[in-house]
């Protein structure tokens, strides 16, 4: 039953990506604007922003999915590292935001590896931590 459920999750959380690079893809016309100083129009941006709006009912029904799967897994296996994400529950207006390399899609839930370096969120933040002081 813990596998079956890992891989809903996983797959749940597959959709979720396609949906994030597709929400990356439709928002980065604005984001440029923002960086470099091209200008977008207004009826571009108007294009831009319905193509986004259009896309929140899909979204939401996939978090909705995903939240409802990691509740039922934490409720059966509250002993697992993975079952006590702190990202849990998503919300649209924080997974909009989510860079695509954001923590959420880099764990170790789905590898099954149980190092620290990829289960232990204090080890990861730390691995972070040294990375941005040795650049």
């Amino acid at each position: 039953d813990e596998q079956r459920l890992k891989l809903l999750i996983w797959n749940s959380k597959q959709g979720l990506y396609i949906q994030a690079v597709q929400l990356r893809a439709e928002r980065q016309p604005l984001l440029d604007a923002k960086k470099i100083g091209t200008r977008v129009g207004t009826e571009l941006k108007e294009k831009i922003l319905k193509a986004i709006r259009n896309r929140r009912p899909a979204v939401k029904k996939l978090i909705n999915k995903f939240n409802k799967l990691y509740s039922e897994f934490s409720r059966k296996f509250p002993t697992q590292p993975d079952a006590n994400s702190p990202l849990y529950p998503i919300e649209y207006e924080e997974f909009s935001k989510w860079p695509l390399d954001h923590e959420f899609w880099n764990d170790g839930l789905y590898f099954h590896s149980k190092d620290p370096w990829a289960i232990e969120p204090d080890v990861r933040t730390g691995i972070k931590k040294v990375l941005i002081l040795s650049r």
